[in-house]
């Protein structure tokens, strides 16, 4: 009994372990304000409403309050995201904003290549958006 009691406390102590050195790279990545960050897709015709979502919901993605998003911030190198974790990051995206998922004919016309970045899942959010009937 003692020894599963021990293995929980273990087990918790790597997972509190690997979040403080998950949080500590994600505050040496220097990102943006949300100003600077809607500014920077505002040039590209893109609606605050699609950029300022996006921020929001990578400020959050962090326990650190200093923690800032940018629109070249790298999904597998800065948030240890996989590409499942990007495909429901675009779907709480879409979801968000009401915005109805592309069909399968549709995503063959994407043109912006691989969603890496937040500033890949910002444009591809327009893109998206962009093809609704009104």
């Amino acid at each position: 009994m003692m020894y599963w009691v021990l293995a929980g406390v273990g087990l918790v102590a790597l997972y509190l372990i690997w979040l403080v050195f998950d949080e500590r790279k994600l505050r040496q990545h220097r990102g943006v304000s949300r100003e600077e960050f809607v500014a920077h897709f505002k040039v590209e015709g893109i609606p605050e409403t699609i950029s300022g979502t996006a921020y929001d919901l990578y400020k959050k993605h962090a326990f650190s309050k200093s923690f800032s998003p940018a629109p070249d911030m790298n999904f597998a190198e800065a948030l240890n995201e996989d590409e499942e974790e990007v495909e429901d990051a675009l779907l709480e995206m879409l979801k968000r904003l009401k915005i109805q998922k592309p069909s399968k004919d549709d995503l063959l016309t994407w043109s912006g290549g691989k969603v890496e970045t937040i500033g890949d899942l910002v444009r591809w959010v327009y893109w998206a958006s962009k093809l609704q009937v009104a």
